[in-house]
């Protein structure tokens, strides 16, 4: 079946390809779905071998206690950890915030790409290296010595490095990054004390002093 032109366009720009034109036989083996409101894509029990990208609609990761980990909006990859090695349990659910569609790339598809095209492999270990870089800087903001320094840390993170960011739960933020709420207001408290931030209502204002 010949692909749609915006899902081939899709792959153009994925990590895969950076620009260039995806093989014919790569288009036809690429399984598309479509997904209502709050479909189940991805749990940790049921998952599909393979690597998805978004092609329009909203996607939501969760962790086990239900708190969004990520929003996953057209041109987004996920399903990484799905795909090679032999775990039998995903990291998270993932399913449709919004009707969505979304191309699966399984992985005897991915080995043939890489063994054809070995370009298309080095970009995608290039990708991985900065996705572990990434999970080192999350994992550094989870065992931060302080309820302070944690929060500041995930504020950076959250408003992507400074400027401002409008936080609707609080409560799901605790949760987050398991503290109390007592101590989350607390940690609030001495970053404003300390000219780190800035609270207007739910909009938190970074200062540039911010770590």
């Amino acid at each position: 079946m010949m692909m749609n032109a915006n899902y081939v366009e899709l792959l153009r720009d994925s990590v895969l390809f950076a620009g260039g034109d995806p093989p014919g036989w790569f288009c036809r083996g690429v399984q598309r779905r479509a997904l209502e409101r709050g479909e189940v894509l991805y749990t940790p029990e049921d998952f599909p071998r393979a690597l998805g990208l978004v092609a329009s609609g909203t996607l939501v990761a969760e962790n086990r206690s239900g708190i969004a980990l990520n929003t996953l909006d057209r041109g987004s990859v996920f399903g990484v950890a799905a795909v090679f090695g032999n775990a039998d349990r995903y990291v998270s659910t993932i399913r449709a915030k919004t009707p969505a569609r979304v191309l699966l790339i399984e992985r005897a598809l991915l080995e043939r790409l890489f063994v054809e095209h070995p370009n298309c492999a080095l970009r995608y270990v290039v990708f991985l290296t900065d996705r572990v870089r990434f999970l080192n800087t999350k994992i550094e903001g989870f065992t931060a010595p302080s309820a302070q320094a944690s929060l500041e840390h995930w504020l950076v993170q959250a408003s992507g490095g400074g400027g401002e960011l409008t936080v609707t739960s609080w409560s799901a933020v605790s949760r987050a990054l398991d503290m109390s709420r007592t101590s989350l207001y607390r940690a609030l408290d001495s970053l404003e004390a300390d000219g780190k931030i800035v609270r207007d209502g739910k909009k938190v204002i970074l200062r540039r002093n911010l770590s």
